[in-house]
């Protein structure tokens, strides 16, 4: 039975993981979504380099032109936004991007990883709220207490703005997401039949 069992729950993992690869290499449509990096009203700021919005957000960069210190606040981590700062901006995966924040608190270069907050809109009121305030929120979310800045002399939503995710792409990270949590549980279960069904312990 458990032989049996563990051949029926393979062939599941290999079909679900077979249909993740799929959803993963169709191509992106043209549907894309802007973000936009947003200041305070009177920050004298216009417009950034990408890699200064990389400087900024891995806190490299800690005070704007005119002296203000930068208070970087982040989206939430299972949010497109903060997606799309792994992809273009922090140029890694979660885990890594905590490992580097902890690397460098225990190296005394920080005191701690830029805080996040759960809305867009708790976003939109603490950058409205702080002259030195930064953040990334999607540009249609975008309110009048907060200004956008262009990034590689673009704005928002122009041709050429680097700061664009594929709304479908975003949805095919969730799903692989999704699917790698599901078949590590399935391949547990597959190893460790009679652990799942509470008849053992499982080994640590």
């Amino acid at each position: 039975m458990t032989k049996r069992w563990g051949a029926v729950g393979l062939g599941v993992a290999a079909g679900v993981w077979l249909g993740v690869c799929a959803r993963a290499q169709t191509p992106a449509g043209g549907d894309r979504e802007a973000y936009a990096v947003i200041v305070h009203p009177a920050n004298t700021e216009r417009s950034l380099s990408l890699q200064e919005v990389r400087e900024i957000f891995t806190l490299e960069r800690r005070r704007w032109a005119d002296g203000t210190p930068i208070s970087v606040w982040l989206p939430p981590e299972d949010s497109d936004a903060f997606a799309l700062l792994l992809d273009t901006v922090y140029r890694t995966d979660l885990r890594r991007l905590h490992r580097r924040w902890r690397e460098r608190v225990f190296a005394g270069e920080l005191e701690a990883p830029p805080p996040t907050l759960p809305t867009v809109e708790e976003l939109l009121r603490v950058v409205a709220a702080q002259p030195g305030a930064v953040a990334i929120v999607p540009l249609d979310r975008l309110g009048p207490s907060v200004r956008a800045l262009r990034v590689d002399g673009h704005a928002p939503g122009e041709p050429g703005y680097p700061l664009v995710r594929s709304r479908s792409e975003a949805h095919r990270r969730r799903d692989a997401e999704s699917a790698a949590r599901f078949l590590l549980r399935l391949l547990r279960f597959v190893r460790w039949p009679e652990a799942v069904a509470g008849r053992q312990t499982l080994p640590v």
